[in-house]
């Protein structure tokens, strides 16, 4: 995905387990990396949430110094699987209150992209190194 350089990007990654011949713990494990950095290592969905059919939201936010970022999914058992993908950039909000009022510090998101869904009506399996590019 093409994106502003130097920015901090809060990537959010959705899953659910559905496919009816993964039936418990360890059938499905993966690694992501973004941008080349493992950023959630051994990920395996219905050891994570407990059960079948549930949700699992996992997020991380990067420093994206290039225009570039890249989400790499790496199975290590089974097929790597993502239902959706949200990238939001982090902006700073600027503090526009009276020198003598409080001050708090917050986030202010700002929708950098629309969510990203996949038809799930059939499953997305990776059989190798599975590389979403987002261009």
């Amino acid at each position: 995905m093409d994106v502003d350089p130097n920015r901090n990007y809060s990537i959010w990654l959705h899953f659910a387990e559905i496919d009816t011949s993964v039936t418990g713990i360890g059938q499905r494990v993966f690694d992501i990396l973004i941008n080349g950095d493992i950023a959630f290592q051994d990920i395996d969905i219905v050891n994570m949430i407990g059960d079948l059919y549930s949700a699992l939201v996992l997020n991380k936010t990067v420093a994206v110094n290039g225009r570039t970022l890249t989400i790499t999914f790496h199975p290590t058992k089974g097929h790597a699987l993502i239902n959706a993908i949200e990238i939001l950039e982090v902006i700073t909000a600027k503090s526009k209150t009276l020198p003598d009022e409080d001050k708090y510090a917050f986030l202010n998101f700002q929708m950098f992209e629309n969510l990203f869904l996949f038809d799930f009506d059939m499953f997305l399996h990776f059989d190798e190194v599975a590389r979403f590019m987002f261009i």
